[in-house]
């Protein structure tokens, strides 16, 4: 019986994790976008913010199944999805597509930024891990 080696995902565990929950939050995000609320955070009722919300959660669904495929040039432009994701947040704000009336509201877009910069350090930290 022959050993085969194993896969940079089956190395490391962290990059899996990181990846999936990538994939499960842009799924949120685009929930999120079409329901107009989705865990305490309520985006504007113009299709504008229904449009960027749902696209910012595509853009985060796509970096997480780049980051499966543990190439490098996948992880590069994961990486620059994450970052264009995380400006999309700022830029909403800063337009009022999502409303910052309320402490909670605040919370949930901080605490949902946050989360995209960790996937972010996350896998620059790990780049050596990607072939």
């Amino acid at each position: 019986m022959s050993r085969r080696d194993p896969t940079p995902l089956e190395r490391d565990p962290v990059l899996t994790a990181i990846a999936a929950l990538m994939i499960i939050f842009g799924i949120a995000e685009v929930a999120a976008g079409f329901r107009h609320a989705i865990f305490g955070i309520h985006p504007t009722h113009i299709p504008v913010g229904t449009c960027l919300g749902a696209g910012m959660g595509v853009l985060y669904l796509v970096a997480g199944t780049l980051v499966f495929t543990t190439k490098k040039p996948a992880a590069a432009l994961a990486l620059c999805l994450l970052a264009v994701m995380i400006l999309g947040h700022i830029a909403m704000v800063v337009t009022d597509l999502y409303p910052t009336d309320s402490v909670s509201q605040l919370f949930v877009i901080v605490l949902g930024s946050s989360i995209a910069c960790a996937c972010f350090v996350v896998v620059a930290v790990k780049w050596d891990a990607f072939v």
